[in-house]
């Protein structure tokens, strides 16, 4: 017997439309008029459901927090290439919510609130680097990081170098709904870059090797490059 299909309710219709045209046309370039006009209804209806654009921001944060923590909660080997799904996922995850990490300064100004959920969500993020870092030292594939450096010192790199990729994609391809594999692969290969000088040779090579793998793609060796394809959804 075949499930019944999933009802789509008016909430999830505005928030789906919201993010889309804030990732898109940024926060606040976007009215709340042009967002029940997408849907077809009246600001009336949507403002009894969300009376402004706070709420709608404070409505979305939670998605982004689920999906990231469904991502959190994945137990996946380090051996390649399930390595780098996580990773993956992660960076669909920023890409998907991007108007959050491009506009976060401006945003936490109109919510203090934001501001510390955000700096929860960071520290969740930090906290499974750490731990990611912690069992491959324990697997004997990485070196352990010594002082004055440290696993989370490594992590906020990792993580912010993350952040700075999502920056970087919508200021330099503001209208792409998704962004290349091969920029998927450079943001991959900017945080192998941090942990190299403690990662085995060995596994390091094999990761590069699935990464490549799962992304179809191969490093260039010229200018002639093929047309950009874009991440898997």
């Amino acid at each position: 017997m075949s499930s019944a299909p999933v009802k789509v309710t008016t909430v999830d219709r505005i928030l789906d439309a919201s993010l889309k045209l804030f990732n898109e046309q940024g926060f606040h370039r976007v009215p709340a008029m042009r967002i029940a006009e997408t849907l077809g209804i009246s600001p009336g209806h949507m403002a009894y459901h969300f009376k402004n654009k706070n709420d709608l921001l404070l409505a979305l944060f939670p998605r982004l927090e689920k999906t990231l923590e469904d991502v959190i909660h994945i137990e996946m080997p380090h051996a390649a290439p399930s390595s780098i799904d996580r990773a993956l996922n992660i960076l669909k995850a920023l890409w998907n919510y991007r108007f959050f990490f491009i506009e976060l300064p401006q945003l936490v100004q109109d919510d203090l609130g934001l501001l510390d959920s955000c700096v929860k969500l960071e520290e969740r993020m930090l906290s499974m680097l750490e731990c990611s870092y912690a069992r491959r030292v324990a697997e004997g594939v990485m070196q352990p990081i010594k002082p004055p450096n440290s696993n989370r010192t490594m992590a906020k790199c990792v993580w912010r170098s993350w952040i700075d990729w999502v920056r970087a994609e919508q200021i330099t391809h503001p209208g792409q709904q998704s962004p290349s594999k091969e920029s998927a692969y450079e943001a991959m290969m900017v945080g192998y870059c941090l942990m190299q000088p403690y990662l085995n040779p060995g596994y390091l090579d094999d990761v590069v090797a699935a990464l490549k793998k799962r992304l179809l793609i191969e490093l260039p060796t010229d200018a002639n490059t093929a047309p950009p394809q874009a991440l898997p959804a």
